[in-house]
């Protein structure tokens, strides 16, 4: 087979390629124990934020350093070979199109960030928290609407190129917060007047929310990406009749992370004040 490439492409195989594969591995082996000591030192780093973009660029840089090295090793030869590459280039892009396709969504990842690490994002009907970036795939930290929206510890890894094939929602793109609804369902013949005054009392005395409607108000104010605006950011309670009932909806703005704890803190509050008739909740 060595004689036929020899024949089609008019090269001379000889040891010389043999030392330059070796070498070429031997500087793909010495990459990885020069990340593996790096990786060991940037342990001792406490702070996990810092200890993840030091080991990206550092990553970056030794990624650029092997091409260079890989380069002038084969600088020579480059030539002689080009016919070969050509010649199986078809071969290699057919059966690599998935990674390849990946590598450049993961480029556009990097640049245009329709998401970032941290952010809460759903996509292709998964839905988590981004816990990395990689170059052919991204990796969530898998959140479920029966866990109310908080964690179930899986790690969901998906193909860069799904940003290109499916629809994304990302709940951090732009403001930090989103708006969430409560409904308390009151009886027909009850004070709705009294029971939306300590819905309101509860709402506006919750430490994790109050002080959202101005950081929202200032956040759009000042952002010049988005054409957004509201005509509240302060909590609304809004009055419907459902099946017989009153349906108080509670609106409020808060932190996609914190929905669950804010939720759970207004029905404890409620309870409370349907111990005190101050709230008369359907019950049956």
């Amino acid at each position: 087979m060595l004689n036929y490439i020899d024949y089609l492409i008019n090269i001379n195989i000889n040891n010389k390629y043999i030392v330059l594969i070796l070498c070429t591995i031997l500087t793909l082996f010495v990459k990885r124990i020069i990340l593996y000591l790096i990786k060991k030192q940037l342990i001792k780093i406490s702070n996990n934020k810092l200890q993840y973009k030091l080991l990206q660029f550092i990553q970056l840089v030794i990624n650029i350093c092997e091409v260079l090295i890989i380069y002038l090793l084969w600088e020579n030869s480059i030539k002689n070979i080009i016919t070969l590459i050509s010649f199986i280039s078809a071969a290699i892009t057919l059966s690599l199109k998935d990674l390849i396709f990946n590598l450049f969504a993961g480029i556009y990842i990097k640049i245009n960030k329709p998401f970032k690490l941290e952010d809460r994002i759903e996509i292709d009907a998964n839905k988590g928290d981004v816990i990395n970036i990689g170059t052919f795939s991204f990796e969530l930290l898998e959140i479920n609407e029966n866990f109310g929206n908080q964690s179930t510890g899986i790690v969901l890894i998906i193909p860069n190129s799904t940003i290109f094939t499916s629809s994304l929602k990302n709940l951090n793109k732009g403001f930090k917060y989103i708006w969430d609804e409560i409904d308390v369902n009151i009886k027909m013949d009850s004070d709705y007047t009294l029971a939306k005054k300590s819905l309101y009392k509860i709402i506006n005395n919750i430490d994790l929310i109050k002080n959202i409607p101005i950081k929202m108000k200032n956040e759009i104010s000042n952002n010049t990406t988005y054409r957004m605006y509201y005509n509240k950011y302060d909590p609304v309670i809004y009055t419907e009749v459902k099946d017989k009932q009153i349906v108080l909806k509670l609106r409020y703005l808060v932190n996609p992370k914190k929905s669950r704890i804010v939720k759970s803190y207004i029905w404890n509050k409620v309870l409370e004040e349907y111990k005190l008739k101050n709230i008369d909740l359907v019950t049956e």
